[in-house]
C-alpha cells in the first residue's frame, strides 16, 4: 500500500499555520465520503484540487483527514490529530476519508483495501469499536454515492472483482 505525507504531496500549509486540534477522546466514527465528480482529476492532482477547492471557500485547508485515490494510495489530509472540516456536526468526533472517484461506481479493490486500512489504523490510534459511516448518514446528502455508501453500510464485505485501475 503506498502512502504520500502532506509534503510529498506538496500540500499548502494551513492558513492559520495549524490545523484545529482533535481531542482523541472525542473520536467516535470514521466517516466515508467520496470526490462527487465523475472524471474529474486523478491522484496527487485530484488531492491538490480539493485542497484549492476547500482553501477558496476560506477553510483552513483541505477538509479530510485522509483521502485514498483509484488506485488505492492514501494521502494525508489533515491527518490524525487535527478535527476534519468534512461532516458537519461530527468534525469534532470523527475521522474523514474521503475516496477522490466516483463512489457511484464500483471502485477497484486496492481502494477498499485502503479504505479498510484506514478504519483499523483509526481503531488503533483512538480505540477499537469506531462506528463507520458514510456522510449521508450524517446529513443531507448522497456522499459517498450508492455503490460506495451501500458497501460501507452493508458491512464492508468481500465484492466481485471491479475494474481494472
Amino acid at each position: 500500500m503506498h502512502f504520500l505525507t502532506r509534503t510529498q504531496w506538496n500540500a499548502t500549509p494551513p492558513p492559520k499555520g495549524r490545523f484545529v486540534r482533535l481531542s482523541p477522546n472525542r473520536v467516535r466514527a470514521v466517516v466515508i465520503h467520496h470526490s462527487g465528480v465523475e472524471g474529474g482529476p486523478t491522484g496527487v492532482a485530484a488531492v491538490q484540487a480539493f485542497e484549492r477547492h476547500h482553501l477558496s471557500k476560506g477553510w483552513d485547508g483541505i477538509a479530510y483527514n485522509w483521502l485514498v485515490d483509484e488506485t488505492g494510495t492514501i494521502f494525508e489530509g489533515r491527518g490524525w490529530e487535527a478535527r476534519g472540516g468534512a461532516t458537519k456536526g461530527w468534525n469534532a468526533k470523527s475521522i474523514s476519508v474521503c475516496y477522490t472517484g466516483w463512489g457511484y461506481k464500483q471502485p477497484h479493490a486496492n481502494v477498499l483495501g485502503a479504505i479498510k486500512t484506514l478504519i483499523a489504523e483509526a481503531e488503533a490510534h483512538f480505540r477499537q469499536g469506531l462506528e463507520v459511516s458514510t456522510h449521508r448518514s450524517k446529513g443531507s446528502t448522497t456522499c459517498p454515492g450508492d455503490w460506495l455508501g451501500d458497501w460501507v453500510e452493508g458491512g464492508m464485505g468481500s465484492v466481485d472483482p471491479p475494474q481494472s485501475v
